[in-house]
């Protein structure tokens, strides 16, 4: 049987209906705050962009138990989000072709800057901080070419555009930087005009790793042409997973994910190809530590663990609309946290012998593509 796919129509209903019913943020079933608040080290939040319908769209951050803390307008439908820690900025990237960056405080949601696109450029919806908070990395596009360009800010100087890094390829997408500074940038190869796709048969997707002064060390490709690198991930030990969008035949089961250890060759993660069917082609998001790995699927309403040492898928579970996915800090009782795009909020504790658990609970916020974490 294939999975249940949620188009854009039916998922503005489902939002329009969750927030319809729901008006206060709550919980149900299951009480994560028991589980988790002795096991806080700080405060940790869960942040990410959300719909309210009517194309009116926020930010907002929550609580690890569900806890409102602020939300923030956006002018238009956001897509990643970047963490600041050294200043406590949050960066809420617009989707792509993207007109916007807003950064705002990461305790009030308050406004620091907002950064509208250049001219004859966009944003891919997504950006990474530098190790040491100084610049803020952000995947663009020249808009009649789709030609990637990695704009480099400087937030100490009040987010000013200060340089750009070239030569990296069509459709970058999501860019991350590892502890020993490397920006590695998932590029996805597709030429776009708006989000009409215009180059499948000829694109070329590949993993990018970028020094600090732009320099590029090394770039990976996959087997199919056609596996456009969208997210990525990385631990502490410079791994790094990549999640991949199939644009070929609907019928095709290939790999979906694979890891990169130390900016070696691609490796594909393992899962028989029904499985592989049940991400119908698409992955969503990402997340990584230093055991196991999670991916998400917003078209397969579902989501896919897999054991890092092995490679090999040890949980398939459902979760409707799946959205984002992020990897808490190691002190957290929480390993991961999941987001759905009805509301639904999924924690996955610490995962012992592959006995996986998650527990899940509804909120009011109509949760988007991608979740952040911090502590404050």
């Amino acid at each position: 049987m294939q999975p249940m796919v949620i188009d854009n129509s039916k998922r503005a209903l489902l939002k329009g209906a969750l927030f319809a019913i729901i008006s206060p943020l709550y919980l149900s079933g299951c009480s994560i705050s028991n589980h988790v608040q002795n096991q806080k080290d700080g405060k940790s939040l869960l942040v990410g962009c959300a719909a309210l319908g009517n194309d009116d769209f926020i930010a907002a951050a929550v609580e690890i138990d569900g806890t409102p803390v602020w939300q923030c307008a956006l002018p238009h439908r956001g897509h990643g989000l970047a963490i600041n820690s050294e200043l406590n900025h949050v960066a809420i990237f617009g989707r792509r072709p993207g007109e916007f960056i807003k950064v705002v405080d990461g305790q009030s949601g308050e406004q620091i800057a907002f950064i509208p696109q250049l001219v004859g450029r966009h944003y891919y919806g997504h950006g990474a901080y530098s190790n040491n908070g100084q610049f803020l990395y952000v995947t663009e596009g020249v808009s009649e070419t789709s030609e990637g360009v990695i704009g480099v800010y400087d937030v100490f100087n009040g987010y000013q555009r200060v340089s750009e890094f070239t030569g990296i390829g069509i459709g970058p997408h999501e860019i991350i930087v590892r502890n020993d500074d490397t920006i590695v940038v998932a590029v996805g190869g597709i030429q776009t005009s708006g989000r009409t796709k215009l180059n499948l048969e000829s694109m070329q997707p590949k993993l990018v790793y970028i020094r600090p002064d732009g320099d590029i060390v090394s770039q990976l490709g996959l087997g199919s042409h056609q596996l456009s690198i969208r997210h990525i991930a990385c631990d502490e030990s410079g791994a790094v997973v990549c999640g991949q969008q199939y644009q070929g035949d609907e019928d095709d089961s290939l790999p979906l994910m694979a890891i990169s250890y130390q900016g070696q060759s691609l490796v594909p993660l393992k899962a028989t190809p029904e499985q592989w069917m049940r991400f119908n082609s698409y992955i969503g998001s990402v997340a990584m530590t230093g055991e196991h790995i999670v991916a998400t699927s917003p078209r397969g309403n579902c989501y896919g663990v897999w054991d890092k040492t092995t490679r090999k898928l040890v949980k398939l579970g459902k979760l409707t609309d799946a959205s984002g996915v992020v990897a808490m800090r190691p002190s957290n009782a929480i390993q991961f946290a999941m987001s759905s795009g009805i509301g639904e909020v999924k924690l996955i504790p610490s995962i012992k012998q592959d006995s996986i658990s998650a527990l899940t609970s509804s909120t009011s916020i109509a949760w988007d593509n991608h979740l952040s974490s911090f502590q404050i």
